[in-house]
């Protein structure tokens, strides 16, 4: 505004020095400037001081800032009310807690008040915690009875080892989340999933998660679109009710152990030229004999480890037995194919899923 002001001071004297000068009757392009500042001189004169040109109707402008100043009114009244009302429940299930601990005889209405203030408490600032606990019961409850239903039900049996896979992964994302130094959000389990599954996995665990908790979008202003009401899914904290959710979802896609995909060898006409390679050195027998022998033992492994994964456990040191001889299965296995790999052999294509 002082800016403002100046410059119309300015143009003032600009106008006032011209008209004393008397060049306006003797030069054309003087008096087209004198004009020209005269108009905006009148202009800006006959406009209200403080007020920018009218963009929207006269009514919106005289209706829309008292509503607006309703509204944050409203929203800090209501604010100011919980904060008290959340003080004076503090203060009133300490007295009563104080109450029953320290009164030889302890006041009749303490039980009620300090329930009252508990209820209080979690209903205006504990939902989270209720919600997450009554998950965990029926999450719980839900265990229990798959684990009773697969040895008579198949599909159960399935569920059971869909319920195994997430929780596999669970127990690996808390092993790994150990490193950070904040608490973690959405996006670092999608950092976790893309290291040790791929970022296919962690794209479609991103997608999943945005489609079942992102935030609802909000029209805002008139022609400014769409606006998302609060952080976007990959910014939300971890709350384990969703993450072993959504990992259970991607371990029924079979999203964390897939089929090898195939490999594509371009053929000829795809412009591509290489220089011959050379003849290599034929192996020895015993070298030959050796990856042969190497192959079928891969191939035996496999099948061990795919028999010991279908094993039906019951009790939490059974399956933790179970985990430990598959984990011992992998090194041998793992060390087998180094060696195939060593000694200038491919290992054989693994044909089989992970799981069932």
């Amino acid at each position: 505004m002082a800016a403002q002001a100046q410059s119309l001071s300015e143009l003032r004297m600009l106008v006032e020095r011209l008209e004393q000068s008397g060049l306006a009757g003797q030069r054309a392009d003087v008096a087209a400037l004198l004009d020209k500042s005269r108009a905006t001189l009148a202009t800006y004169q006959a406009r209200p001081a403080g007020r920018r040109p009218r963009q929207r109707p006269v009514a919106a402008l005289a209706e829309r800032p008292p509503r607006r100043r309703r509204a944050r009114r409203g929203l800090k009244v209501a604010s100011l009310l919980l904060v008290l009302v959340d003080g004076v429940a503090a203060m009133l299930g300490a007295a009563s807690l104080a109450g029953l601990l320290l009164a030889d005889v302890p006041p009749g209405p303490a039980v009620p008040v300090l329930a009252g203030a508990v209820l209080w408490g979690i209903a205006h600032r504990g939902r989270v915690l209720v919600a997450e606990a009554a998950f965990g019961l029926v999450y719980l409850l839900r265990w229990a009875w798959l684990w009773v239903a697969e040895a008579f039900s198949d599909p159960a049996f399935e569920k059971l080892q869909i319920l195994l896979d997430a929780r596999d992964v669970m127990a690996h994302w808390r092993d790994w989340r150990r490193g950070l130094t904040r608490p973690p959000r959405m996006a670092d389990v999608e950092a976790f999933l893309a290291k040790t599954h791929g970022p296919a996995v962690a794209a479609l665990f991103l997608e999943q998660g945005e489609a079942r908790w992102g935030n609802r979008r909000v029209r805002v202003g008139r022609g400014a679109g769409l606006r998302p009401l609060g952080p976007g899914f990959a910014e939300q904290p971890v709350r384990w009710s969703r993450l072993i959710r959504l990992f259970e979802g991607l371990a029924e896609a079979d999203a964390f152990w897939p089929e090898e995909p195939a490999v594509l060898v371009g053929g000829p006409g795809h412009g591509i030229t290489a220089d011959p390679a050379p003849e290599p050195e034929p192996d020895p027998p015993e070298r030959i004999a050796r990856r042969e022998q190497l192959k079928e033992m891969i191939l035996a492994k496999r099948e061990e480890i795919q028999r010991a994964q279908e094993w039906k456990m019951k009790t939490p040191a059974e399956m933790a037995q179970r985990d430990a001889h598959v984990a011992d299965l992998r090194r041998q296995h793992d060390a087998m194919e180094a060696e195939l790999r060593e000694i200038g052999g491919v290992p054989p294509p693994i044909l089989t899923k992970r799981r069932r």
